[in-house]
């Protein structure tokens, strides 16, 4: 089975932890949220997903195979020569050469080392030092699992096969591939403290802050993307069967009307807004999918309904940051520099009032925010308050979703049809619309 040790429990047993009431998380809290390798909680409840692994285009056919870490597995993703892509553990089954280095076959990775020939599927096909009588196929196989290929994304299931859910086709449904534009950065930081900043509705007007970004929301025909203006935002949540419905609104400049964002969590690291930038309709889906518990890989990807043009996308990376990436540095962004911060800022253009963080794109603003709290942010320490309820509230359904599933509860999201229905939509209205009755839609 597919991640599976051979005697390994189905999911680890996780206590029910009473946390009603609680704010703070307690270290033991923390370390199941964070922890995701194979055999944690965490860990095992995101193999039972599909994950997105790596941009589509960056395997070629009877190519190099890339070598990539996903929830603590050291993998490689390559494109056969055939154009099907696969993934497998890294390491050669015989004497763990790297599969990076292998030859690329017709019939799957040959190591470099004696010839070892691995299929897609983990059987090993050819151990050609070996007498032609030996045959290791039916002996074990190597770790491999099943991918698919969706919005110019290779994604793939890493849990047992029996748990296998359906493939989230209604993602990519309504979109063409041409317009839809997918990009993903290393982080070097946990998983988790890149979801919460999404669910964080306060950050908005503060870190993202300056002064082009202003001028670019108050020039826009369709309001429902001023967000910019309100420096005490409003949240609500709401529990759905596919993981958190959150809402958060948004006062404009005049005071007349308000942005309400309906924003799902999607389980088990995915968000999806409506995107209305330079007034176009899409969506836009972010996703942070662990590579260790200390770092993770932070999808942006843009869905629209009309064809993406050079501008838009010139606009994208250069506001949002999405495409600023750097192949040759494992594809961290640009304005990572790895030193102090860790990220480029501008103090000059900070104490000029044009920018509030002196850090260039959205996307790098929230990874330096996020990179500052260090590989592990320690929940112990903090001091949440009011504006915070989406962060708690995500925190608690992941607590509750995690023992529940250890009593043998299947996956939110995971039954057949359970992930119909999700709403994701940026709409403007009067500023007491009911935020409980919009978390419901």
């Amino acid at each position: 089975m597919p991640g599976a040790a051979p005697g390994a429990p189905a999911f680890p047993p996780v206590p029910r932890i009473d946390c009603e009431g609680a704010l703070m998380l307690t270290a033991e809290q923390n370390g199941l949220l964070t922890q995701t390798d194979a055999g944690t909680p965490m860990g095992e409840l995101m193999r039972r997903y599909w994950i997105p692994i790596t941009i589509a285009d960056r395997i070629v056919a009877g190519g190099a195979p890339l070598p990539i870490k996903i929830l603590g597995e050291a993998l490689v993703v390559f494109r056969s020569p055939s154009g099907e892509a696969g993934l497998m553990a890294e390491s050669c089954p015989h004497r763990n050469a790297s599969l990076a280095l292998a030859r690329n076959e017709d019939c799957g990775l040959r190591c470099l080392y004696h010839a070892w020939l691995v299929a897609p599927d983990g059987r090993v096909l050819e151990t050609p030092p070996e007498p032609p009588e030996v045959n290791l196929s039916d002996k074990f196989k190597h770790p491999a699992y099943p991918c698919r290929e969706a919005g110019g994304i290779v994604w793939a299931y890493l849990g047992r096969e029996e748990a296998m859910p359906e493939f989230p086709e209604w993602i990519f449904e309504p979109y063409d591939d041409d317009k839809i534009y997918a990009t993903n950065a290393f982080q070097d930081c946990n998983w988790l403290q890149g979801l919460e900043g999404d669910l964080d509705a306060q950050h908005g007007p503060y870190l993202h802050y300056t002064d082009d970004e202003a001028h670019t929301q108050d020039g826009l025909q369709n309001r429902a993307n001023e967000y910019i203006h309100d420096q005490r935002p409003k949240v609500a949540a709401a529990r759905r069967p596919w993981g958190l419905q959150t809402v958060f609104r948004y006062l404009h400049k005049d005071g007349k009307a308000a942005t309400y964002w309906i924003h799902p969590f999607v389980m088990p690291f995915f968000t999806f807004f409506e995107s209305n930038l330079l007034d176009t309709e899409g969506a836009l889906m972010h996703a942070w999918v662990p590579a260790t518990d200390e770092s993770h890989w932070v999808w942006s990807v843009l869905f629209s309904e009309s064809a993406m043009t050079d501008d838009y996308l010139e606009f994208v990376d250069r506001t949002r940051g999405y495409g600023m990436t750097d192949p040759a540095n494992n594809w961290r962004v640009t304005a990572f520099t790895g030193e102090g911060v860790g990220y480029e800022q501008d103090r000059a253009l900070m104490a000029s009032g044009r920018s509030f963080s002196g850090i260039e794109g959205i996307l790098q603003q929230d990874l330096a925010i996020q990179y500052s709290m260090g590989p592990v942010s320690d929940r112990t320490r903090e001091h949440l308050t009011s504006g915070d309820i989406a962060i708690v509230q995500v925190r608690k359904y992941l607590l509750d979703t995690l023992a529940a599933v250890g009593d043998g509860e299947p996956a939110p999201g995971t039954k057949p049809g359970s992930q119909e229905g999700i709403v994701f939509e940026a709409l403007t209205a009067e500023p007491d619309a009911s935020m409980r009755e919009l978390a419901a839609r």
